[in-house]
């Protein structure tokens, strides 16, 4: 209950833009849940330290969290880990420059079963924009305004259909 509690403020700094203190907070979490060996709490611990270090620039550590995110959720069977880790990954391969795995990431999403909850769906849809990658690996078109536009809209909707979901 611990590691839930101390990941849960990591989260919520993360949210708020305060990426060097969710840091340490999911840092501290990932330790808890790892002596807890509550494998499920490891997973989602790296997910978002996955994703506190992209947005702090580290995507080479972002891609090591996210991957062993993955790793875990896909050995023990989290569909929302896997999917959001999966997202996540793809976004910032792409940022790293490999964008024949982000594509192949972003296309083992597209109608795949773990995008069934809204926020799966959400964060795949996110992960497609920030990319600027189509299904193809193509570069998308638009412009810069509109896909920041969408990347709006849909963490609205993310957010939205979180609330819900935690009511």
């Amino acid at each position: 209950a611990k590691a839930a509690a101390v990941n849960n403020a990591g989260v919520i700094l993360l949210e708020q833009g305060r990426y060097d203190e969710a840091a340490d907070w999911l840092d501290r979490g990932l330790e808890l849940n790892e002596a807890a060996e509550d494998r499920r709490g490891v997973a989602h611990s790296h997910c978002s330290l996955g994703e506190v270090r992209f947005r702090l620039a580290r995507p080479l550590e972002a891609q090591e969290h996210l991957k062993a995110a993955a790793e875990i959720a896909a050995q023990i069977e989290d569909a929302a880990c896997l999917a959001l880790s999966q997202a996540f990954l793809a976004r910032t391969l792409a940022a790293l420059g490999d964008s024949s795995m982000a594509t192949a990431l972003l296309r083992g999403l597209d109608g795949s079963t773990l995008c069934d909850s809204p926020e799966s769906t959400a964060a795949t849809r996110v992960a497609r924009v920030e990319t600027g990658l189509d299904v193809h690996g193509a570069p998308t078109s638009g412009t810069v305004a509109r896909g920041n536009a969408l990347v709006e809209e849909l963490c609205l909707r993310l957010e939205a259909s979180v609330i819900a979901v935690g009511s």
